[in-house]
């Protein structure tokens, strides 16, 4: 047993790979260990197993049945189960775990190794980073190998000289300020030709670092590199960087070869949006005006070129938000929609990979301690889900006349972002093109997000004489 625990304390340790898929709703008091037999291994049942194991009169046993139950084991889970498993090995494991940094500098070898992550280790002192080299370096050498190149006086230098699968470990987990102030040079030859062997690995990292307008130095450095061998996605990350440089020949080469590699049609209307915003060549926004495929760059396109868009287009279910939400006004209506549209797809039973749950992806924790009434099916009721995520705004102090990002980040404790958010609030934005290049780490995959807003508003808001436009949105972000 302690082989399988042991397995499962490191699967729990590096969890994150979970697809996100949708549930049924059930009943607390149906949760029972014959029910969730019933059920295809999958995190489907994960989202079961976490509920039943949240029961107060669950025993040893059937704790340890639910563990063997389990697809794929996250920290909340284990921790869930360890604390009903009643095994004083397996809960320390589990409380090492969820330790806060300051009480795992204090703890002893094993417990540091399980719960020390090297985000967590990169926020840590040089002081207490010695510490911990000196506790964990006789049974856990290859963990303190890595501790070292965080503690030491230049780590870029330690970095460098790693074999590639500690480079990528190192560099893809440390937090991302530190990253920032201490990562932030020019590769030498040698260790580029190493990290570029492994080919996934190396895209997560261009993706990584092209993504931050703060490692200038890395970005220069990556600037006009070769994508013959990458994917599409790294070509458009290239172009991005590019741009940031004025290289825009060579930002278009790149968006070219990404379009050539990719047959997704709302990734090519991105990559058009771009090749206009660098040309100013009307004729692709026109192409792209009249795209099969209707998102934010394609509506964005008949903005800028002056077209007429009606307001008389269907919108699934906005009148059941506006029924629901009857007290409140057209824009907290269109953004409890816009949130449910680019976080659920407006799915009543989604659960994500990180167990946020219902048409809001609101978590769990977050329901409970907004309601007194709470009960298991709340998470899959649209109107329990849409009253909780207008208290939960509410809560948090969001106005709805903030800046749209801001707001979603808020609603999902972005607070990264939130910072950037912040910093990029104080610059004069010059042109479309400069505004997107600064703007696009936060603006990706949250497109949808204001279009839908934007959407929602003018169908609720049809007596106003101005549409809101894209446009209008952009110039605050």
């Amino acid at each position: 047993m302690k082989k399988i625990l042991l397995s499962l304390c490191l699967a729990a340790s590096f969890y994150a790979n979970e697809i996100e898929e949708n549930i049924q709703t059930l009943q607390t008091s149906s949760l029972t260990l014959d029910y969730l037999k019933t059920l295809p291994k999958n995190i489907k049942r994960d989202f079961f197993i976490n509920e039943y194991l949240k029961k107060n009169n669950i025993s040893n046993d059937q704790a340890y049945e639910a563990l063997n139950l389990i697809y794929n084991i996250n920290n909340e889970l284990f921790y869930n189960f360890a604390s009903k498993f009643g095994h004083d090995e397996t809960f320390a494991v589990a409380q090492c775990m969820n330790m806060k940094n300051s009480d795992l500098v204090d703890s002893y070898a094993d417990c540091i190794v399980n719960g020390l992550s090297l985000k967590k280790a990169s926020l840590l002192s040089s002081f207490d980073l010695n510490i911990i080299i000196q506790k964990t370096k006789d049974k856990y050498p290859a963990f303190t190998k890595k501790i070292k190149v965080i503690s030491s006086a230049i780590p870029f230098t330690r970095l460098i000289v790693q074999d590639k699968s500690n480079f990528y470990d190192i560099f893809l987990n440390v937090d991302s300020s530190f990253r920032e102030k201490y990562f932030n040079y020019k590769l030498p030859k040698r260790t580029f030709e190493k990290i570029y062997k492994n080919k996934k690995k190396f895209e997560e990292f261009l993706k990584l670092v092209l993504s931050n307008n703060k490692l200038t130095n890395l970005n220069k450095n990556l600037n006009g590199l070769d994508d013959k061998e990458l994917g599409y996605k790294s070509s458009f990350y290239l172009a991005i960087n590019a741009i940031r440089f004025k290289d825009f020949n060579k930002a278009y080469n790149y968006l070219e070869n990404a379009k050539k590699k990719s047959s997704n049609k709302k990734f090519i209307d991105k990559v058009d949006f771009l090749e206009y915003l660098i040309t100013k060549d009307e004729s692709i926004l026109k192409l792209l005006s009249s795209s099969e495929n209707f998102n934010f760059y394609s509506y964005y396109a008949n903005e800028l070129l002056g077209n007429k868009i009606s307001k008389d287009f269907k919108i699934d279910s906005l009148n059941e938000f506006k029924t629901i939400l009857k007290s409140s006004n057209s824009k907290t209506i269109a953004l409890l929609y816009a949130i449910a549209k680019s976080q659920s797809n407006l799915e009543l039973d989604k659960v994500s990979k990180d167990l946020k749950v219902g048409i809001m992806q609101l978590k769990p924790v977050w329901i409970k301690d907004l309601s007194k009434e709470y009960n298991f099916n709340s998470f899959f009721n649209m109107e329990d889900s849409l009253t909780y995520a207008k208290a939960y705004l509410e809560r948090l102090n969001i106005e709805t006349n903030n800046n749209l990002l801001s707001i979603l980040f808020k609603y999902n404790k972005e607070v990264k972002n939130l910072d950037q958010i912040t910093a990029l609030s104080a610059i004069k934005k010059d042109d479309l093109l400069t505004s997107y290049i600064k703007l696009f780490p936060l603006l990706e995959g949250n497109e949808n997000y204001l279009l839908w807003y934007t959407l929602a508003y003018n169908k609720l808001d049809k007596k106003s004489k101005e549409r809101l436009e894209l446009n209008t949105i952009w110039e605050n972000l």
